[in-house]
């Protein structure tokens, strides 16, 4: 079952404490040796490169020029994020992005000048959601210790945390009016929550694998997730009813989202493609074709005209989503890109990465803006 591998590699957890063992004709000790110290080399290094997103988080290190007057080496420690960026969200206002990663922490930066606010402590294992209520006033993070944590926005202190799940939080969305929070977990469920009292309302299954994204409709009446069993379902949230299952992916289905009318539903995949679908009929509208890796996010503008999508070939492109012409690849990262999310007004992209990273991108021009590394120091 494809489910499985969620668990071969935990932060903490990962191949380092695999023993390696070697039946067959005796052999010389140190031959043995050689051999096993080989295999275990050999088996940490393809765990490490086939889930990267699994493993411990690690400090995000750039090598930059400094000037020559410095006398400072050319080694550059970022220590913003101290592990891979899964999550990126913008508040409602546009003036605050919340980003999420695997060092356990999600940290809120300043929209205009790029500098960071706070940092939010409190899950123990990596955060692999955020998303803001629709008045500004809560966030929402899930992670991979299997809870949803709601915080204060203003203060960042925590207001509750939501059990429930049995294993990693993959995926969280706030319903239109603010009422409902919905998770997607690696158990393969969905949780609808009253975000009021912390109750869970409702346990939608159906799945042969981990649930890693969720979305809702514009009006609420809807609820899309994706999986890595690679189907997205369509759920009617009043009822927790199944509607459809749209099926089309070869692989894992890691990403979904809306257009703002409501009307078509994107996904994107571990096939490299991004799909596009008629929210009323289930039908297959296209298919995106240009990334050279499992395309990980997708997110529409707000006037929709414009779709974003993030990939593990390191790049962000832009297509105009009548036509389904790339208009533009946005390159710049050293790692995956595991997120992407459009500023309210639509004039900013942003975009988190594996490297440990969070761009920002001039919409109209694909020129970077800024990159959010938090502090700096020199090493």
């Amino acid at each position: 079952m494809h489910h499985a591998r969620r668990r071969t590699s935990r932060p903490g957890q990962g191949t380092a404490g695999a023993r390696c063992a070697h039946h067959g004709p005796l052999v010389p000790r140190g031959a043995l040796i050689g051999v096993a110290l080989l295999f275990c080399a050999g088996f940490a290094w393809l765990s490490a490169t086939a889930a990267p997103e699994r493993q411990t988080a690690r400090t995000p290190i750039t090598t930059v020029t400094p000037p020559a007057s410095s006398g400072r080496p050319a080694l550059y420690l970022a220590l913003g994020h101290q592990g891979a960026v899964w999550a990126v969200a913008w508040s409602p206002d546009g003036t605050t992005l919340a980003s999420g990663s695997n060092d356990q922490t999600v940290k809120l930066w300043d929209a205009a000048t790029g500098a960071e606010r706070t940092t939010l402590h409190g899950h123990s294992g990596p955060v692999r959601a955020v998303a803001w209520s629709p008045d500004g006033t809560t966030l929402a993070s899930g992670s991979g210790d299997g809870t949803v944590k709601l915080w204060d926005a203003a203060t960042g202190a925590e207001r509750t945390t939501l059990r429930g799940h049995q294993a990693w939080v993959e995926a969280v969305a706030w319903s239109p009016d603010g009422t409902t929070l919905a998770s997607g977990s690696d158990d393969q469920t969905v949780k609808l929550w009253e975000t009021a009292t912390g109750a869970e309302r409702a346990t939608l299954r159906g799945y042969r694998g981990s649930v890693e994204t969720v979305a809702w409709s514009p009006d609420g009446i809807t609820l899309a997730s994706g999986s890595f069993d690679g189907t997205v379902k369509l759920w009617e949230t009043v009822r927790g009813a199944e509607r459809t299952t749209l099926k089309g992916h070869s692989g894992p289905v890691r990403a979904v989202a809306w257009s703002p009318d409501g009307t078509t539903l994107v996904s994107g995949s571990f096939d490299g493609t991004v799909k596009l679908w008629d929210a009323a009929t289930g039908a297959e509208h296209a298919t995106l074709d240009g990334h050279s890796g499992p395309v990980r996010a997708v997110a529409w503008r707000p006037d929709g005209t414009t779709l974003a999508s993030g990939s593990d070939d390191q790049t962000v492109k832009l297509w105009e989503t009548e036509t389904g012409i790339e208009r533009a690849t946005l390159h710049g990262y050293r790692g995956p890109v595991g997120a992407v999310a459009w500023s309210p007004d639509g004039t900013t992209l942003a975009s988190g990465s594996g490297d440990g990273t969070v761009k920002l991108w001039d919409a109209a021009t694909g020129a970077e803006r800024t990159t959010l590394r938090g502090h700096q120091a020199w090493v």
